[in-house]
Formats: C-alpha cells, structure tokens, sequence
C-alpha cells in the first residue's frame, strides 16, 4: 500500500535564510576571492536556495572552503586511522565504525529489489571494535532523510577520554559505500556537526556548535553521482559556532550516491565510539540522574532525492520513516546491555532505548 507524502513542517532549525541564485556571490564573503570564491559559489548552486546561508565544502584531501571566512577557520578536517583521529589538543577521539551494509527487500514490487551488501549482512552480535550502538535503517532506494531531536542537558558522560558519542544519519550507497553524517556530542552536550565518507578518510567537522537541550536536526541527501550534502541546524548556538548550516562534501566513488539512488539504504544511529568495545566503563548519553531515557525525537523522514521514485510514481518524495523502516541493529545484541520499549507521549508513539551501563537513550520516530 502506497502511504500518502506527508513533507516536514518548515521548522526554525535548518531551513535558513532563502538566498537565490542571482545573490549567491553576495552571500559570500568579499576577502574570498579568485579560484576560491568561484568554487565556493558553484558549491552553492547546487544546493536548494534555503540551504546556501552558510556552506562548508570538506574535499577528500582535508581542504576546507566556505562562503564565510569564521565558518572555515572554525571548521576541521582530520585524517582517520583506525577509526580514529588525533583533534587539535592532541586527544585521540574515535569515530564510528562503518558496518556493512544489511540485506533487505523492497517490499514496493512484486519482483523486490535487493540492497547488495558490502561484506554481507551484518551480525550485530560480531561487529567488534565499534563501541556500542543503536541502528535503525529504511528499505532500500530512499537517498535522503531527515531527523529532528533534542539531548538534554547533564545526560551525557565520556569516561574514557577516547570514548566519543554521537547521533547521526547517512547510509549505504549503490554497492554499500557508507556515509556517517550528523553530530558529535561534547562532554559537555554540545553537538558539532560532522560528516565521514568511506571507511578511511577524513573525519570533518563544521563550525556549528549548538548547546544542549535546545533541538537539532539534519538533513542528508546526494546532489550529484560524487557529491552528498548535510544540513544541520538548531534553536541554539554557542561557542562562536554557526547556529546551522550546510556540509558538502566528496562521495569518492561515482555513482554509489545519485539523484536515483537505486539500492541506496538511509539509516539513524546512536552510538558511542570507541577504540576496542568496553561495555561496563561508566560512559552513557542520553540518561535522566533517575536512570531513565531522556534524548527525544520529534520527527523522522525518509524521501527520495527526486519527485520521482525509482519506479517513476511522481506523486510524492517524503514519508514517515516508520512506515518504511527496513529493520533495527543493537551492539551488543544483550537485552541486558540494550533495551528498546514504546511508550506514549501527547498521543506520539516513541521507541525508547537503553544500552546499560554504557549507554541510555531515547529513540523515536521508528
């Protein structure tokens, strides 16, 4: 059954100041200039117009441009090795592990597609290495989504200074690519957003700094066969930092994301990052001091990144995650360790999540 387009509200977090394409070099800095300012400005057009206010370029080679001269000297990109990265006091930070991409029919032919693994479905059981986590991702096809929640303040604590958590989205491309886009949550609840392409590469990092407690959201989509954007943004900033903006950034392999995005697969994660899996160090996110859920979703989409959907029905792009959810991923697979309910609030079903004793959170929406 086919479930009716229902489009997000218009909300104050990422959607920003309209700027058209005929004033696109006016919403660039005039000490940018040159072969810079040109790159920047077709880095822009490609974007829609309510997303071109603040723009970040990350390339694969760990250069940074953007329209604004704050917004570049603010942002970072750091080289991964084994899951991990050295920031600018020194600390080795991790970052989420890439997990192949799952095996899902798309229940929307009557001959399915099938997504094609990168490694085969994973087991959550022996993922490894990754720090513990919560997966949810949709069936295959849709290349974009979108995700509003909020983290309040005190409910987060690293204990191993390596420890790091975040709450993002991404996905699989064609033949299981994988793209890690969202935020990074502070010890402090802070949330940066960042965004990861590939198993290696760069870890990068944009000048948007919003304070907990006060609502975030992101939005992720291809815009060509090489390139994918993120747009994140929030009810508050801090720290010097942008209160939204849009990351664009390389895909490395052609076609693996693109405006079809046959086979693509869309995901939402919560994890914590870590080098090695220590399940009982004391760090959590998202936990009420009485021990209860506290991270809360108000929605989740799932759209395709044309009008038309890969098999050419024209009469919507964006649905309800829950309607075309392809299945969940806990690490590790211990109902002792990781706990999902729904519960009821102002008539909004919500699913809640708990990894004890080293992570408690709230997801929704799915």
């Amino acid at each position: 059954m086919q479930v009716p387009r229902v489009a997000p509200n218009v909300s104050p977090l990422t959607f920003q100041k309209i700027v058209p394409t005929n004033m696109i070099n006016a919403n660039i800095d005039s000490s940018i200039v040159g072969a810079e300012r040109s790159l920047i400005a077709s880095i822009m057009a490609e974007l829609p117009e309510d997303r071109r206010e603040n723009v970040v370029y990350f390339t694969t080679d760990g250069r940074i441009f953007a329209n604004h001269q704050l917004l570049k000297a603010g942002s970072r990109s750091y080289k991964v090795t084994n899951n991990s990265y050295y920031d600018d006091s020194g600390r080795l930070r991790a970052v989420p592990g890439m997990g192949p991409k799952p095996v899902i029919f798309d229940n929307r032919k009557p001959n399915p597609l099938v997504a094609r693994p990168q490694f085969g479905t994973p087991d959550g059981s022996t993922s490894g290495n990754t720090g513990a986590y919560r997966r949810v991702y949709a069936q295959p096809n849709f290349g974009n989504d979108t995700a509003s929640f909020n983290v309040p303040c005190g409910t987060t604590r690293m204990a191993m200074s390596s420890d790091a958590p975040y709450i993002y989205g991404g996905g699989w491309g064609n033949n299981g690519y994988a793209i890690d886009a969202g935020f990074q949550l502070g010890y402090d609840g802070r949330l940066t957003a960042f965004v990861k392409s590939g198993p290696g590469g760069q870890m990068n990092l944009m000048n948007v700094n919003l304070g907990c407690g006060t609502g975030a959201e992101w939005f992720f989509q291809p815009i060509s066969n090489t390139q994918a954007y993120l747009s994140v943004g929030g009810k508050g900033w801090q720290n010097g930092g942008y209160g939204g903006g849009s990351a664009v950034f390389n895909t490395t392999l052609s076609g693996e994301w693109n405006q079809r995005c046959y086979g693509c697969v869309v995901k939402r994660m919560v994890s914590i990052a870590q080098n090695g899996d220590n399940f009982s160090d004391g760090s959590f996110v998202g936990i009420n001091t009485n021990d209860t859920p506290a991270i809360t979703w108000d929605y989740t989409f799932v759209g395709y990144n044309t009008r038309c959907d890969p098999y050419q029905n024209c009469n919507g792009y964006t649905y309800p995650w829950a309607s075309y959810t392809g299945g969940y991923q806990d690490f590790p697979n211990d109902p002792n360790k990781i706990q999902s309910f729904r519960s009821r609030w102002r008539a909004r079903d919500r699913r809640h999540l708990s990894l004890l004793p080293v992570i408690s959170v709230v997801f929704s929406g799915a």
